[in-house]
């Protein structure tokens, strides 16, 4: 219901900005990991959002107001859970501005459909053979173009059949958008005559591709309309949330991906209704409650703000040779590496070895650096922004030089809702350094890791290889105390080694 709702706001304010002005490309802003994604690297972006909220948050503000009127509730009286594919729909509930103005959260609690799987299968319930029912009105029905919404494309061919209509007044007969469809591991374009105006438009999934498309966007080498991005793989049918295809199941599996896109296409194929305006739930709601799309009252309740969020990018900025000394071109490391990579090529999916040329490049330089970036580039035929994108994703890599014990705080959306922010605040302030610096006296350097995948014991950190869970802010004095003892009593241990080999020599 609420992902037609979504559409009918987003077509909206799509058309708005295509015939009245506005940011463009704009961009979609349903995925939770993308928003937060956009907010933390790339702010400039953050004016081409969609001020929509997403279907969860919709239906959140929805039942606590429109719904609680038709029941005759009280909106403290009502908990709202939703049953989601993406743990980072647990960050979102959790957003301040998603909550009503006496500070009550539109969506109390969040699971995830993993999650739901694990208690519907310990209560022994029989999904097969339990009898068949339709959703509750007045906020049940939804059309095909509900439906697609969970796969990457879904959101851009569902918007563009309604958006298609505000400007027409007509009916788009040709509802599939085959163009950005699929689970690929591509960017997806195509160009639609809408109205004797062409618009153009992009889907990626994937921050990695997620990098790619906004800065050629940012290098005015692309130019777009409308822009798709959701942050997993396939989409919200590859949510970080979703239930594993068996014990042996690959959870990013494509072919897999593949079948769950195709089975949302067929739930569209199959409903008589394949257009978000058909919704007569949704057209009974503007009627009685919310007026038209964009109205004030649905400005309030459907739509959001975004801003830059702390941490700002995962390391500090950086311009070559700001580093202590400047690595040369000719430095002999660079000779080990060609060496290893030109061992790589004519792998099967050469590109798909990135990671293993990565480590060796972290192994050899202590980080990674811009000019191994370059080189690697120029080597694998292979953007720099991909390069960075993984370089930057895995907490592992860094690309500035590392302190002896490497401090990788999680700020994953498990961590982050548990007070990783905090936690790290006080490492910064105890050490005098903020991320992708290090010591004076190179002990510590201090990171920021995207995730560390152990959610269930947020907050988390790592100092080098070793895991530090279920933390709290008074953790750090501790930690900081206990290694920086550790490197005193190696440094001594050294001093006394050397001292006994001089006494040896003589």
């Amino acid at each position: 219901f609420t992902a037609d709702l979504t559409i009918m706001e987003e077509a909206h304010e799509l058309v708005q900005r295509l015939t009245k002005g506005g940011p463009l490309p704009m961009l979609t802003s349903c995925s939770a990991a993308w928003m937060k994604f956009v907010e933390q690297f790339y702010p400039e972006f953050v004016p081409n959002l969609s001020s929509c909220k997403s279907p969860m948050s919709m239906m959140g503000a929805m039942m606590k107001t429109y719904w609680a009127r038709q029941m005759k509730l009280q909106p403290q009286d009502i908990y709202s859970v939703a049953v989601m594919c993406c743990t980072a729909k647990k960050y979102e509930a959790a957003r301040d501005e998603l909550r009503d103005p006496n500070g009550l959260p539109y969506v109390d609690n969040v699971i995830t459909t993993r999650e739901a799987a694990w208690m519907f299968k310990s209560m022994g319930l029989d999904f097969p053979n339990l009898p068949p029912s339709d959703f509750d009105h007045p906020l049940g029905e939804s059309t095909g173009a509900g439906a697609i919404f969970g796969a990457s494309g879904g959101v851009m061919e569902a918007a563009i059949r309604t958006a298609y209509h505000m400007i027409t007044g007509q009916h788009l007969e040709d509802l599939q958008l085959k163009a950005v469809r699929g689970v690929e591991d591509v960017i997806k374009e195509a160009s639609v005559n809408i109205g004797g105006r062409e618009v153009r438009v992009a889907v990626a999934h994937g921050l990695g591709h997620a990098i790619e498309l906004l800065e050629a966007v940012k290098r005015g080498e692309r130019q777009y309309e409308f822009i798709e991005i959701m942050g997993c793989p396939g989409g919200c049918i590859g949510g970080g949330g979703q239930p594993y295809a068996g014990a042996q199941a690959v959870p990013m599996d494509r072919e897999l991906l593949a079948k769950r896109a195709q089975a949302l296409y067929s739930i569209d194929e199959a409903k008589v209704k394949r257009r978000s305006y058909e919704n007569e739930d949704v057209k009974k709601l503007y009627a009685d409650y919310l007026g038209e799309p964009g109205s004030s009252l649905a400005h309030r309740l459907l739509h959001t703000s975004y801003r830059a969020h702390y941490p700002s990018g995962v390391v500090a900025s950086r311009k070559i040779g700001d580093s202590a000394g400047c690595i040369r071109p000719d430095d002999p490391r660079f000779a080990e590496l060609e060496a290893f990579i030109d061992s790589r090529k004519g792998v099967e999916h050469e590109h798909s070895e990135l990671i293993p040329v990565l480590h060796r490049t972290q192994n050899l330089f202590g980080h990674i650096p811009e000019e191994a970036v370059e080189f690697i580039a120029i080597k694998m035929n292979i953007p720099r922004s991909k390069i960075f994108g993984v370089a930057t994703f895995y907490h592992y890599f860094s690309l500035t030089p590392r302190g002896q014990y490497r401090i990788s705080v999680c700020m994953g959306t498990a961590c982050y809702v548990k007070g990783a922010g905090e936690i790290a605040q006080e490492f910064k302030r105890i050490l005098g350094i903020d991320f992708g610096q290090v010591t004076g006296d190179h002990i510590f350097s201090l990171e920021c890791a995207r995730c560390i995948g152990a959610c269930g014991q947020a907050p988390v950190l790592m100092v080098n290889d070793d895991v530090h869970t279920r933390l709290s802010v008074t953790d750090a004095q501790k930690i900081i105390n206990d290694y920086h003892r550790m490197a005193m009593e190696a440094m001594e241990t050294q001093k006394e080694a050397k001292t006994d080999k001089a006494k040896a020599a003589k």
